[in-house]
């Protein structure tokens, strides 16, 4: 692949985490998420910083090529547990609904993730996300059973488990 890292960015949302990984290193960023609104925005940040990307209307993997391969994906996925969501604070709220609750207790995602990093990750892939910490050793259990490795939690300032990472080696 050219010396290029090839990384997928899904739910990218704005695009900020995506757009900010191709600016600051030698890679080739694809963009996916369901919002058609969200992924417009990304662009319009591509445009606005001179960053090239790839932009795809997907929910989740259904429209990334079959047999594409990254070396990277990586995801801020919506986790909020639909019974919590009444909790959020106001500024939370702002963001559409679909962008911050999971069904399956937070867990959507998480699963559909680890079920395809096998698919769509070269060998050695990586795969990180950010965690609902109140999520971590589920995620982490589902992560485990899926055959990802050197699974190791991300911490916050507050210790927090706020993200997860882990490597296919097929």
């Amino acid at each position: 692949n050219n010396g290029y890292l090839d990384v997928l960015d899904l739910c990218s949302g704005s695009g900020c985490v995506g757009l900010s990984i191709a600016n600051l290193s030698k890679t080739k960023v694809t963009l996916a998420d369901i919002s058609p609104k969200a992924l417009n925005l990304s662009k319009k940040n591509a445009k606005t910083l001179g960053i090239k990307c790839k932009f795809i209307l997907s929910d989740g993997f259904n429209k990334i090529k079959k047999g594409a391969k990254f070396n990277l994906i990586i995801s801020n996925p919506p986790y909020i547990i639909e019974s919590d969501y009444a909790q959020l604070e106001p500024e939370v709220k702002q963001e559409p609904k679909l962008a911050l609750t999971a069904s399956e207790n937070g867990m959507y995602f998480y699963k559909l993730i680890a079920d395809n990093a096998r698919k769509f990750l070269y060998n050695g892939g990586c795969v990180i996300v950010e965690l609902n910490s109140k999520l971590d050793n589920k995620v982490f259990e589902v992560f485990k059973l899926a055959g990802l490795q050197n699974l190791e939690f991300i911490k916050g300032y507050d210790s927090k488990n706020i993200g997860l990472k882990g490597y296919f080696n097929g």
